[in-house]
C-alpha cells in the first residue's frame, strides 16, 4: 500500500474557508527587460538583389519587423536552477537603394540577425510529467519534461539608419550561419555570398525575457468567470451606429494636449 505523502497537506488557505482552489499556472521564476542598440549588423541579401546593392550609391532604411525569434534553453552546469537562454532575432530590413543607373529609388529587402545570451534562474525539477492526449480517435500519453520555459516579448523595433560599405572596409559580412528553410525561403532560398558592397544597419530594440516553470498554486476562489450579458446581434443602419462613436482626439493631437478652443458637436 503506497504512503499517503499528502497526508499534512491542506488544500485551505487561512481565512478563506472553502473558498481556496488548487490550479496548474506557469509562474515566473526571473524576468528581465533589455534597451538593446544593435549598431552597424550585416544586412543579406538574395542573390538577385546582390547586383542592386553593388551599383548603389546610397541607402536608406525604411522599414525593419522581426520575422522570428529563436529561444533555446539550456541548464548551466554548476549552478543548479540557473539557465543559458540563448537567443537569436531575424529582421526583415527593407531599404531605399540608389544606383548608379536611374535617379529612381529602388526598395531591397535584406535579412539582419541578431545573437545574444543571458543567464536567469529557472529553479530545479528533474520530474517527468505525463498527460493525455487526444490524436484522432485514440488517446495516448504523453511524456513532457519538467524544464522551465524562456518566453521572449519585443516591442517593433527602431530603424536608427542605414551605411553602405564597398567589400574589404569595416567587418566581414560573410554569411556563415544558419538560417532556417522557413526564413531563407521568404529571399528565394539562396543568399549572395559576396558582393562588391554590403550595407550596415542599426536598429533599437527593446524586449523582455521571462523564465516560467509549471506549478500548483493556492489561491483563493470567488467564482466561475460566468458572462454577465447577453451576446446581442443588431441590424442597425451603420451610419447611425458611425454618429454615436466619440470623435478620436487624442488620435490627431499628441498626448496631453487639450483643446483650448469650444470644440462644437
Amino acid at each position: 500500500m503506497a504512503d499517503n505523502v499528502n497526508s499534512s497537506c491542506r488544500n485551505s488557505v487561512e481565512g478563506a474557508g472553502d473558498d481556496a482552489v488548487c490550479i496548474d499556472v506557469m509562474r515566473v521564476y526571473d524576468s528581465c527587460g533589455s534597451k538593446d542598440c544593435l549598431e552597424d549588423m550585416c544586412v543579406y541579401f538574395a542573390v538577385g538583389d546582390q547586383p542592386t546593392i553593388d551599383a548603389a550609391t546610397s541607402v536608406k532604411i525604411k522599414d525593419t519587423e522581426i520575422i522570428d525569434v529563436n529561444v533555446e534553453l539550456e541548464p548551466m552546469p554548476f549552478h543548479k536552477g540557473y539557465f543559458t537562454v540563448n537567443i537569436t532575432y531575424y529582421f526583415n530590413v527593407l531599404l531605399e537603394v540608389v544606383t548608379q543607373t536611374t535617379s529612381a529609388s529602388t526598395l531591397v529587402k535584406g535579412l539582419a540577425v541578431f545573437t545574444k545570451q543571458t543567464v536567469m534562474y529557472g529553479s530545479e525539477g528533474s520530474v517527468k510529467m505525463y498527460t493525455s492526449a487526444a490524436t484522432g480517435e485514440e488517446t495516448e500519453n504523453v511524456s513532457v519534461s519538467n524544464l522551465p520555459k524562456a518566453n521572449v516579448q519585443t516591442a517593433d523595433p527602431i530603424s536608427l539608419g542605414a551605411r553602405l560599405i564597398c567589400n574589404g572596409y569595416g567587418p566581414s559580412c560573410t554569411l556563415c550561419q544558419y538560417i532556417p528553410e522557413s526564413i531563407a525561403a521568404l529571399y528565394g532560398g539562396t543568399f549572395a555570398s559576396s558582393g562588391e558592397k554590403h550595407v550596415l544597419v542599426s536598429i533599437g530594440m527593446f524586449s523582455m525575457v521571462q523564465i516560467v516553470r509549471n506549478v500548483q498554486m493556492l489561491v483563493h476562489a470567488y467564482d466561475y468567470c460566468i458572462p454577465c450579458k447577453e451576446c446581442k446581434t443588431t441590424n442597425e443602419d451603420p451610419c447611425e451606429m458611425f454618429q454615436r462613436i466619440k470623435f478620436p482626439t487624442n488620435e490627431f493631437f499628441p498626448e496631453g494636449q487639450h483643446c483650448q478652443t469650444s470644440c462644437g458637436d
